[in-house]
């Protein structure tokens, strides 16, 4: 978790914005890297980044195995206080989401907290690059297909 705000907030470093903000999907707890969540916080609060985090998972769920289905929980390792920390110090809002409802549910509320001009545009450049693979094999299929002719 302090790794993947850490790597937000170096891309967010040259950003020259009135309002900067990270959302923070989590569906476990910390358990790598080389961050302190400390000193991501406190970078966060001097970047004046406000960083809203989710909790993912459901409470419980049953996987069959055919003759027998054992209950689980996929959330047993979700640090949430963590998640809370976060985003109180960063005056965010913590989001707790167990289903597609409260996904949607929360997005509706950021939408809200986190209005975005309508008017703006962004433009994603697209290349489609499948034409190359796509003559490489027919090539090859080519290729085999006359040696395998002439084999016989």
């Amino acid at each position: 978790i302090p790794d993947a705000l850490g790597l937000a907030l170096k891309q967010m470093a040259n950003v020259h914005a009135n309002e900067k903000v990270v959302i923070l999907f989590s569906d476990g707890a910390t358990n790598a890297g080389f961050l302190n969540p400390q000193e991501v916080l406190d970078m966060a609060r001097q970047m004046n980044v406000k960083i809203y985090t989710v909790g993912l998972g459901a409470e419980e769920q049953i996987i069959d195995f055919g003759f027998f289905a054992q209950k689980v929980n996929p959330s047993a390792d979700l640090d949430e206080k963590l998640l809370q920390e976060i985003a109180a110090k960063t005056n965010g809002k913590y989001f707790r989401v167990k289903n597609t409802q409260d996904l949607k549910n929360m997005y509706d509320m950021l939408d809200k907290l986190e209005p975005v001009d309508a008017k703006a545009a962004f433009i994603r450049p697209k290349t489609e690059l499948f034409w190359y693979p796509l003559v490489i094999s027919m090539l090859l299929f080519c290729i085999g297909y006359v040696i395998q002719k002439r084999a016989l």
